[in-house]
């Protein structure tokens, strides 16, 4: 019901593929491996009763700032990927407002 309902409001097949893109992708590929890694190596090697050396921890955070930074690149793709194929969607209405240029039209007469 969802993809129906998905597929009816959005008329251009494109701009479809590219919401999705643009949210599971960035999410799949840049946003979830990140964060993941995250919370199962963070202070794996040193658990918080241990006292790490000062090269141990400047490797680590190094990791985590590494970590940080994808995960950011991945929100601002994320954000401006969808922004952009909004903006495409919404344009689109406007200038194809009639019911022939939509997905809606099934049956021509």
């Amino acid at each position: 019901m969802c993809a129906a309902s998905l597929a009816l409001a959005v008329p251009d097949l494109g701009d479809l593929i590219s919401l999705v893109g643009a949210v599971a992708s960035n999410a799949l590929a840049l946003i979830f491996p990140p964060l993941l890694n995250m919370l199962v190596f963070y202070n794996s090697a040193h658990p918080p009763w241990t006292i790490a050396t000062s090269s141990e921890a400047v490797w680590q955070l190094l990791w985590m700032t590494k970590d940080a930074s994808i995960v950011l690149l991945g929100l601002v793709g994320f954000a401006l990927g969808t922004y952009a194929t909004l903006q495409n969607i919404i344009e689109f209405f406007k200038t194809n407002a009639s019911v022939e240029n939509t997905c809606v039209n099934f049956f021509p007469r």
